[in-house]
């Protein structure tokens, strides 16, 4: 199938012993047997194709892409894979992407993997929130398992892909109460905040 995108980075990565050609293309929905999908990466173990993804990367060129999908069963789920068997260009894009880390073949350099834990951690997170949020629903939805979902990947994806902040933040200071319980109680001036008399 022919898809019309722009190559926004390819990775070379060593998998199983052999190469691959890793490009990152905008989101691009496409129908699978009545299905609808979206292509965001696709791939290729040829050198010359890596080579190509890479040069319409840097011009930032518009193209037309043949992309052949094929699927693969895993031990618990199916794997789809988009397969890049070359581009033309069908007109200017936006230019081409800023300039990143690249290593010394001109391919990006690999982000860091964010690992199934990670994700799973941030799903149970998000579950719980598409729980406590469910009030606020309007009553028809509320029942709806698809729309519990969606709330659940929203608050999944939006905790799983905020960066760290730079600087770590101070923790709030807290008083305990003197039972460990409830409310602190009255807070006694420090020393230093008494006004000498």
């Amino acid at each position: 199938m022919i898809i019309e995108t722009t190559i926004r980075d390819v990775q070379q990565s060593e998998r199983g012993g052999k190469t691959w050609y890793t490009a990152k293309i905008d989101p691009t929905p496409v129908s699978i047997n009545g299905t609808m999908k979206t292509v965001q990466e696709v791939t290729s173990q040829q050198h010359e194709l890596g080579e190509q993804m890479r040069r319409y990367r840097d011009s930032g060129e518009r193209v037309a892409a043949e992309v052949v999908y094929k699927e693969r069963q895993g031990r618990d789920r199916i794997f789809e894979n988009w397969y890049f068997e070359g581009a033309r260009a069908i007109g200017p894009g936006s230019g081409p992407p800023p300039a990143a880390p690249r290593n010394a073949n001109g391919y990006d350099q690999p982000k860091p993997a964010k690992d199934d834990q990670a994700w799973r951690i941030a799903l149970s997170v998000g579950a719980k929130l598409a729980l406590e949020t469910l009030p606020l629903l309007p009553p028809e939805e509320r029942r709806d398992p698809e729309a519990q979902w969606q709330i659940a990947l929203f608050w999944a994806s939006r905790i799983y892909n905020t960066p760290a902040p730079a600087e770590p933040t101070p923790p709030a200071a807290t008083v305990a109460s003197p039972a460990g319980y409830g409310d602190p109680g009255p807070i006694e001036p420090a020393i230093d905040d008494i006004a000498p008399w």
